[in-house]
């Protein structure tokens, strides 16, 4: 099962996803403009 971890802008869900202590990105997803980007697929928009 995946758990939101917030709301607002792309930059910052991707972040908080990034800083998971136990670098579990499976339980991640992202929505965005209807399209889902999930698990290990937010690792590939990470920002700088």
């Amino acid at each position: 099962m995946r758990e939101q971890i917030g709301d607002g802008p792309l930059a910052k869900m991707v972040r908080i996803a990034m800083t998971d202590p136990d670098d579990e990105l499976w339980r991640y997803s992202i929505s965005v403009a209807g399209h889902v980007i999930a698990g290990k697929a937010i690792g590939a928009l990470a920002v700088k």
